[in-house]
């Protein structure tokens, strides 16, 4: 009985912790995701004046790649806290 109890509350635990953990990861994307958006704001600027430069261009366009790369990472996490979310509401019932 003891055993069972200790293995109960550490699933929950562990359970708790990967809620956590995700939700951790999601801050830190979001806050990843407004300093992109910023950043390629702050570039389009700069390519769009009279004095820009090939540099400003390409700097640019890899900030748009880096963007992208922000923006799967979010639809990634977005899809595994929905799996979370549909696995906790199956062991509900």
């Amino acid at each position: 009985m003891k055993k069972l109890l200790f293995f109960i509350i550490l699933a929950i635990t562990a359970q708790v912790q990967a809620q956590i953990n995700l939700n951790k990861l999601m801050i830190e994307n979001s806050m990843e995701l407004g300093k992109s958006l910023e950043r390629m704001d702050y570039l389009s600027k700069r390519k769009e004046s009279p004095e820009a430069k090939i540099e400003d261009h390409c700097q640019f366009r890899e900030a748009t790649r880096q963007h992208i790369k922000v923006l799967n990472r979010t639809y990634e996490i977005i899809q595994l806290m929905k799996k979370r979310i549909q696995q906790a509401s199956l062991t509900k019932n």
